[in-house]
């Protein structure tokens, strides 16, 4: 599968891509408590990714509205939740 480009490319793309958001919810807890914060707040900082995990589950949602704009808002989302 990966003698095509094409398909190479994407999954190492999909792959730097999945790090980098993941990296930032593992990263979360242990700066949150050198910085004294408690678990309750690093979790509701969490929570908007959890609950967009949760949305994409229905399919429905996805048939009614542009893919591209659903991507492009949880990008947004993910970039502000990240600082």
């Amino acid at each position: 599968m990966f003698a095509d480009r094409n398909f190479a490319t994407g999954a190492a793309l999909s792959m730097i891509v999945g790090f980098g958001s993941f990296s930032g919810m593992l990263w979360s807890p242990c700066s949150a408590e050198a910085a004294r914060l408690r678990r309750v707040d690093v979790g509701l900082v969490l929570a908007p990714g959890g609950l967009g995990n949760i949305f994409s589950l229905f399919a429905r949602i996805v048939t009614r509205v542009d893919q591209r704009m659903m991507l492009g808002f949880g990008c947004l989302l993910n970039a502000v939740s990240s600082t």
